[in-house]
Formats: C-alpha cells, structure tokens, sequence
C-alpha cells in the first residue's frame, strides 16, 4: 500500500511534472515482474509514481541499442531438455 502524499504547499492541487521514466521489479519465488513506472515532481517537492512517459528520451535512448537487443533475445541452445 502506498503512502499518500502530504497537501501541496504551493496552492491547493499538485502540479505534477514528469521527471523520468523507471523500472521496477518484483521477484516471487521462481518468477520475477518487471513494470515501467513514470517518476513524478511537484514544484513544493512532492514526488509519486504513475504512468511512464513513453515518448521520454530516456527509452528512445534504450529501444534499438545493443544492451536491449541482447537482454531481449534468450539463447535456448545452451539449456539442457528437449527443445
């Protein structure tokens, strides 16, 4: 359960602002979740989680590159078992 968030010093509603986009990863036993979450700042320093800015430059810099190319492919020939 999160936290709420405090009220807004600077008047009576947050003015959010997108800062960057993050992940976050979860790992249950033998299974592991990975989300994109979007990093949020009030101008009176309050921050939150929400939804991820997909055109943010941050993913525009991952999508296409060779770390995310090699952590999306999976090489199945070194595993033992029946293909």
């Amino acid at each position: 359960m999160s936290t709420p968030t405090p009220p807004c010093t600077n008047g009576p509603r947050h003015t959010w602002a997108w800062t960057k986009n993050i992940t976050r990863t979860t790992v249950s036993g033998r299974s592991a979740h990975i989300s994109l979450k979007g990093r949020y700042r009030c101008a009176c320093g309050a921050t939150k989680l929400g939804a991820p800015n997909h055109d943010g430059p941050d993913l525009r810099g991952i999508v296409g590159s060779d770390i995310f190319m090699a952590s999306a492919t999976v090489d199945r020939s070194k595993e033992g078992g029946a293909a």
